[in-house]
């Protein structure tokens, strides 16, 4: 008789296991699934920008002393006050190139835990804390931050 009740006792606890267990298997096939992001890196692209610009400097220009009647004493007698030499300013430019970097976030590199395993995608948007998961997949379209609760 101890044997009876000993397998009316394991036929009882295997039945309530398995009610238990097919109840928690069909609300947990009913509410959606998470992963839990644990990092997010930045994916960033440099360029170089070359930016030209013109710089331009005043220079002070002392003609030279020539006698007057030559060919270049007629453009320095301009310059000519009396007996001193008056001096001109001249003004010189020329192109410079700036170059700087630009750098811009072409998208993220997201870590998710889900099933207890560690999952890394690609994202065009920063994702919140959690990502929805569909058929053991991420949906990266829909991640939201659920930070409230």
């Amino acid at each position: 008789m101890n044997t009876n009740n000993l397998l009316i006792g394991i036929g009882a606890a295997v039945l309530i296991g398995g009610v238990a267990f097919a109840a928690y298997d069909r609300d947990s096939s009913q509410r959606p699934e998470y992963g839990q992001v644990v990092a997010v890196d930045s994916i960033k692209e440099s360029e170089t920008v070359a930016t030209p610009r013109q710089v331009c400097e005043d220079r002070i220009v002392q003609p030279l002393h020539t006698e007057r009647g030559g060919n270049g004493g007629q453009e320095i007698d301009k310059n000519h006050d009396g007996d001193r030499l008056a001096e001109s300013i001249q003004r010189e430019c020329h192109t410079v190139t700036d170059r700087s970097s630009i750098e811009r976030v072409t998208g993220y590199r997201v870590t998710y835990r889900y099933d207890h395993e560690l999952h890394t995608i690609h994202m065009d948007h920063k994702p919140g804390n959690r990502l929805p998961i569909a058929d053991g997949m991420a949906v990266t379209n829909n991640a939201f931050d659920n930070s409230d609760g």
